[in-house]
This record gives C-alpha cells, sequence and structure tokens, in this order.
C-alpha cells in the first residue's frame, strides 16, 4: 500500500489536475463516518445485508466520497490509492517527481493491498526502488479486495531479490508462540501444548472471574520486571466495549487486597476523537453565545460518528433531537423569551457557560 505521506502530498499537489478544489484536506476516519452515517444507516447490519445492498451501499458510499472531495476538498483515506493511480498513469512527469522525493520505499504488510494500491505501487516502481514485507499467512483485509496472489504480482513485476525471515523470531525467542499462531490460523493442531502458552479458565462468578484474571495480570508484570527486559506490554483481550469497561474499572479499583494497574484501555477510536474535539471546543476561550452552533455541530457529529462504519438509528435519533431543540432554543431567544430549561440545548450551553467560566485553560 503506498504510504499515506506520498499519496496525500501527490493528491494535494496535483489534484486540483482531475477537478479538485485546493487546498485539499484529510477527512479523518471519524469525520468519514460522521459524514456517511445517513447513507449507512439506511442498509442492516453486515450479516444481515444480501450482495445487492452491499453493492448498492458501496455504491453510494463511494459516490459521496467523491462529492466531498470535488465539492469541499475531503478527501477519505479509501480514495488515496485510486486518485494517486490516476495521476501516476496519466502524467510520466509525476512519476518521475515522486521518485526523486522518495527513491526508496518500503511497504510493510504488503499482502494486504488491494487492487488499487497495487497499481499506485507498480507505477511507483517504474522509477523507485521497492521493499515488499509480507506474510501471506497474515493476510487479513480479503474483505476489502486483498488477493493471495498479491505477493506473486509484485515478483512477476519487479523480479525483486526474495529473502525470507520465516525461521527468525525476535518477538518471543525460545517459545512456541509462533507456531500457536500458525495453528490458530489453520484450525490445526498438532501438539498437546505449546511453549510459551498457557490456558486458564475462571469461574463463572463475576468476582471470582475478576480476580482471577486481576491475579494474572500481576503475576504476568511480575514475571515480565524479572526478566529485565527494556520494553514489554500485557495485553488483555475482552470480547465486547462493556466487558471492556468492566475490566477496565476493576484493573483500575484497588480492593479485595489487590493494588490498582496503570493501563489504557482501548475502544474504537471514532468516538474518543469526535469526544475530544467537543471538550477542545468547550476549552477554547470565546464567548459562549456566540460558539453555540459549532458546539452543536460538534456533538451532532459525535451521535453520527462514534458508531464508525455500522452507525445506529438511535445515536441518529439523539442528533436529529440536538437540533431540533437547538432550532426552538433560537426561536425563543430571537423571540426575547427564556429557553426552557429541559431543553437538551439549554442543558448543552449551561455546560458550555460553566466550563468557561472557569477561565484556567487560558
Amino acid at each position: 500500500m503506498i504510504p499515506i505521506i506520498v499519496s496525500f502530498g501527490v493528491l494535494r499537489t496535483h489534484g486540483h489536475l482531475l477537478g479538485f478544489p485546493r487546498p485539499l484536506q484529510i477527512l479523518s476516519p471519524a469525520a468519514e463516518a460522521t459524514r456517511l452515517a445517513q447513507i449507512r444507516n439506511e442498509y442492516p447490519k453486515e450479516s444481515r445485508r444480501t450482495e445487492r445492498q452491499d453493492r448498492e451501499k458501496k455504491g453510494r458510499e463511494t459516490a459521496e466520497q467523491y462529492r466531498l472531495a470535488r465539492e469541499h476538498g475531503l478527501v477519505c483515506f479509501d480514495l488515496f490509492a485510486p486518485l494517486v493511480g490516476i495521476l501516476l498513469a496519466d502524467s510520466g512527469r509525476i512519476r518521475r517527481l515522486v521518485a526523486t522525493h522518495y527513491p526508496f520505499m518500503i511497504f510493510d504488510e504488503f499482502q494486504d493491498t488491494d487492487a488499487a494500491q497495487w497499481n499506485a505501487v507498480r507505477l511507483c516502481g517504474e522509477f523507485s526502488t521497492l521493499t515488499a514485507l509480507a506474510d501471506p499467512e497474515q493476510r487479513i483485509f480479503d474483505f476489502r479486495g486483498a488477493d493471495p496472489e498479491r505477493i506473486q504480482h509484485f515478483c512477476d513485476e519487479f523480479k525483486p531479490d526474495d529473502y525470507s525471515l520465516g525461521s527468525e523470531n525476535y518477538r518471543s525467542e525460545g517459545t512456541e508462540i509462533l507456531a500457536f499462531g500458525d495453528a490458530v490460523v489453520a484450525r490445526r493442531f498438532r501438539q498437546e501444548s505449546y511453549s510459551g502458552i498457557n490456558r486458564v479458565t475462571y469461574p463463572g462468578n463475576r468476582n471470582q472471574a475478576f480476580f482471577a484474571m486481576k491475579s494474572n495480570v500481576l503475576n504476568a508484570i511480575r514475571r515480565l520486571k524479572r526478566s529485565k527486559r527494556q520494553s514489554w506490554s500485557v495485553c488483555v483481550v475482552v470480547p465486547t466495549r462493556q466487558m471492556t469497561r468492566r475490566v477496565s474499572d476493576y484493573l483500575e479499583s484497588g480492593g479485595e487486597g489487590l493494588p490498582r494497574i496503570a493501563h489504557t484501555a482501548t475502544l474504537d477510536v471514532e468516538g474518543i476523537v469526535l469526544a475530544g474535539e467537543i471538550i477542545a471546543y468547550m476549552m477554547e476561550p470565546c464567548d459562549p453565545s456566540g460558539g453555540q452552533g459549532e458546539l452543536v455541530d460538534l456533538v451532532c457529529n459525535y451521535y453520527l460518528g462514534r458508531g464508525g462504519g455500522t452507525p445506529n438509528a438511535t445515536d441518529i435519533k439523539e442528533g436529529t433531537r440536538l437540533r431540533s431543540a437547538y432550532a426552538k432554543y433560537q426561536e425563543a431567544v430571537e423571540a426575547g423569551r427564556t429557553p426552557s430549561a429541559t431543553s437538551i440545548a439549554y442543558k448543552l450551553f449551561d455546560v458550555y457557560r460553566t466550563v468557561q467560566d472557569l477561565r484556567i485553560f487560558w
């Protein structure tokens, strides 16, 4: 896949040749989710969609992505490779300019390259020296067009020197974790046990299960500290967002004779990013009465985009409710009436005014 810094640089400089305005801006995944929420919400969940609905949904999403780029200069990540591919294919001069700036390119996880990305990579290889790092058994983006023959495509196109690092293991040397991972992928376990792999079961009782989980995390931390490694990490994987919050709260608690464990809880990034934009805006020094409309937009964006590629009707309804409440709030203010204190807009602006009155951020 062509690096983001290369592809957006090409688009920003030469995008006008495709009819796009200047300047171009990257539309983050969170912002893209906000813009496409209405379209995505019109279709069932992925497991319930028909092939026809999948094609229709994808077509409408792509059309909206191109509209945002042409009319507003907002470019989604999914458009980088197709658009750069068009520019590189149509202009040998641009291909040479890219090679002048990037004579050597390294592509990691090359096995997950889709058709548009491969086309851009192939064109870059005319004048640049390319290095592809790939593991055919770690292909995880088949649903986005990754081709199992992509590594062979690269070999056929560029006749590269081939180096196998399959026997090298610096991450878990002295264990059979790599063999276990291969067995999981292949769904074929050839051994009864694997060195470095332990299985611990937990009681059905919630408190006992959480206590056992935290105890094992603490034991793992002690073991890693004794190993004198310069860098290490412990990961707790859970199946749902709700479980993430519950496990995080328990790790943070200091009850039952176990110490608190400093950690970072990782959830879907879209909601975090959009919530961060709201908090940052509230902290900016400005007249609260003059920034209400922008604040409403940010909160509505949060509801529309926090579900990422799978928005739900409840969030969209909540965003619509806030906009309606804001319209009524404005009508009351313009008519000289006091807005209803029970209005969601009134409560939002009350919080905004409280934050602005703190005057501790500037």
